[in-house]
């Protein structure tokens, strides 16, 4: 059998190219394509679908190494910030001492009926204004051991 270079198609009129013929009587189907040339627009277009891609490579690889450097960053502040909270907790803890061993000094003879409560009311403020302070750097310091999430604030003079 041989192929015909051209043939007869009833809707259109003639088809020119790779001939399709019927591989079995099953319906296998056998495409005999020619390879055609390269042209200068499929090089072109290539060659773009090729910068896109790079060029979203670049934003996906930019963006992960940004969120990186934000993590890192954030860690940082974190760690400066559980520094200063420990530091703080420590101060006010040597406060509420002093202040509570001033206290119980003007206390006791107050109890007794021997001094007037008028010295000791600063001292009270004191230790009672450092016990709050030490409370509230306590609690920050629970959740950050029981890993619940904790807000630093933003604005570093509130630190």
């Amino acid at each position: 059998m041989s192929e015909q270079a051209s043939t007869q198609n009833e809707l259109s009129g003639n088809v020119n190219g790779g001939a399709v013929q019927s591989g079995s009587i099953h319906g296998d189907v056998v495409f005999n394509s020619l390879t055609l040339p390269v042209t200068e627009t499929q090089l072109r277009w290539e060659e773009r679908q090729r910068r896109i891609l790079d060029r979203e490579e670049t934003e996906r690889r930019r963006d992960r190494d940004a969120r990186r450097r934000r993590a890192e960053e954030e860690q940082r502040i974190f760690e400066k910030y559980l520094i200063f909270v420990r530091l703080r907790m420590r101060l006010a803890a040597i406060s509420l001492i002093a202040t509570g061993g001033v206290v119980a000094l003007v206390g006791v003879p107050w109890l007794f009926g021997m001094v007037s409560i008028k010295p000791a009311l600063p001292w009270v403020a004191l230790f009672s204004f450092s016990a709050y302070c030490w409370a509230q750097r306590w609690k920050v310091l629970c959740d950050v051991r029981a890993g619940r999430e904790i807000v630093i604030p933003a604005d570093r003079k509130e630190w």
